[in-house]
């Protein structure tokens, strides 16, 4: 259930349903073409972290949609 999820969050940001997403610890499969289509419809994707865990491996963290709203989103975890 929660692939379907993410599947449907990242549409939705892409298309512009919801202004935007975050994505905390998946795999690079569950987000690699999420930055290329969201960059191409206009919109902002930043990488917040990536970390390694044991017995999984890298798992990536980041935020996509609006721009504006994607950049203030990153200060909010900065803090």
């Amino acid at each position: 259930m929660a692939l379907k999820l993410c599947c449907y969050i990242h549409t939705c940001a892409i298309t512009g349903a919801v202004d935007a997403a975050v994505e905390w610890n998946v795999r690079i499969w569950d987000i690699a073409a999420t930055q290329l289509l969201i960059e191409e419809a206009g919109g902002k994707y930043q990488s917040v972290r990536q970390t390694e865990q044991p017995g999984v491996g890298t798992v990536y963290c980041a935020v996509f949609g609006k721009p504006k709203l994607v950049s203030e989103i990153v200060e909010l975890l900065k803090l």
